[in-house]
């Protein structure tokens, strides 16, 4: 091969090199999205309440406690879609309003979420963890019937939110157990996933459904 058309083919492909690898020839950004309505959400929470003093029911009574909940989400989109987000919070807990009407409280901790998703050729899976806030709010219905509002925030690494809120039902079924069960709606969020042909994609999970429970209180 003659030496001139030699160093003409090499120039081109330190150029084609370069331009690759300033992602001058990168795709658009992509929006990698799942939407799951219809499912069911497991989820057991705890509270552990620090004062040692006990209310009329027996149960402890304080404004300081700690909150522990575990929920997943999961299930299959398409030929080629399914995921799975597992999430731990553990929280203190503050309660700011106790009264016949209202009873609220506000969390603030971590969460844990461990996600795995495909979208077609596109598969993510990692763990992340961050600053979580959340609130909690119960209105007395009439005995052991109680209706709540349960919501979080959590800003995790890896530029990753998670936000849900839920409306439901509890029932006590002693001093130290209650079952719950409600509507939840939880959008799960990864932005800067990295694709090597289109960076700045981002991921986005968001599920609807039906969320069902244990509690425990101590």
């Amino acid at each position: 091969m003659d030496s001139t058309v030699r160093t003409a083919l090499l120039g081109l492909c330190s150029i084609v090199g370069t331009a690759c690898g300033s992602g001058y020839l990168a795709g658009p950004p992509q929006h990698y999205k799942i939407k799951d309505d219809g499912i069911v959400m497991p989820t057991v929470r705890a509270d552990y309440t620090f004062s040692r003093n006990r209310s009329e029911d027996g149960t402890k009574t304080g404004r300081g406690g700690l909150s522990f909940e575990a929920t997943r989400a999961e299930g299959d989109t398409g030929p080629a879609s399914n995921y799975s987000v597992r999430s731990m919070q553990l929280q203190g807990r503050y309660r700011f309003a106790d009264t016949p009407r209202v009873r609220g409280k506000l969390l603030f901790g971590l969460e844990y979420a461990d996600l795995d998703a495909q979208v077609g050729s596109f598969h993510r899976s990692n763990a992340v963890l961050g600053p979580a806030i959340g609130l909690d709010l119960e209105v007395p219905i009439a005995g052991p019937l109680a209706g709540y509002a349960h919501g979080s925030f959590s800003a995790m690494l890896r530029a990753t939110t998670s936000v849900r809120g839920e409306l439901g039902m509890r029932a006590t079924l002693g001093r130290y157990t209650n079952v719950f069960v409600g509507y939840r709606v939880w959008n799960f969020e990864q932005d800067d996933i990295n694709q090597a042909f289109a960076p700045d994609s981002d991921l986005e999970i968001r599920t609807e459904g039906l969320v069902i429970g244990m509690g425990f209180q101590f």
